[in-house]
């Protein structure tokens, strides 16, 4: 067993470590291509992580476009810096969110994305119909949801057991008995 700090930190596994999705050796050729006898190539480079190019500088322009406006001592300045406080315009107002940022809530899928079971834009014709060039048509309504069977007529038993309709408890203690 290796000691922590003598590993070797890999930044890219190779081809087969990669197909696998183990931790690569990092030696040439690695430990599993060399038990297995399988050619070690480099692996494709993993996607770079942070944010979009242009994107940090836009952020910091409009960070200190932010601050000179807040230490600015022009009165009128400070009476919009107040105003923009004092309201609910902030950037998370649901008002200022667009149409393509909501998503829109399919209850049933068309009859073709049903049968593929595979998820429905909602739209009609759905993409999945316009990119197959397929007929869309509503599919099936899903199952409605309630108490599980014997669970309604225990309760209607129980309630009018109680209202006093019953005369002997006989028909209760059978029905009882059934549903469970």
């Amino acid at each position: 067993m290796t000691n922590k700090n003598n590993r070797i930190k890999v930044t890219t596994a190779c081809q087969n470590c990669q197909t696998r999705k183990v931790k690569c050796s990092g030696e040439i050729p690695c430990r599993y291509c060399s038990k297995t006898g399988k050619k070690c190539a480099p692996g494709k480079p993993g996607k770079k992580r942070g944010p979009p190019p242009g994107r940090e500088v836009k952020s910091r322009n409009s960070h200190s476009r932010m601050e000179s406006l807040y230490n600015n001592k022009d009165p009128q300045v400070q009476e919009e810096l107040r105003n923009f406080k004092n309201t609910n315009s902030g950037y998370h107002n649901d008002k200022n969110m667009t149409k393509k940022n909501k998503r829109l809530k399919v209850t049933t899928a068309c009859q073709n994305c049903q049968t593929r079971k595979i998820k429905c834009s909602g739209e009609i014709p759905c993409r999945h119909c316009i990119k197959t060039d397929k007929k869309c048509a509503p599919g099936k309504p899903g199952k409605k949801r309630g108490p599980p069977p014997g669970q309604e007529v225990k309760r209607n038993v129980e309630t009018r057991r109680e209202n006093g309709e019953f005369s002997s408890n006989s028909s209760y203690n059978y029905i009882t008995k059934l549903s469970d």
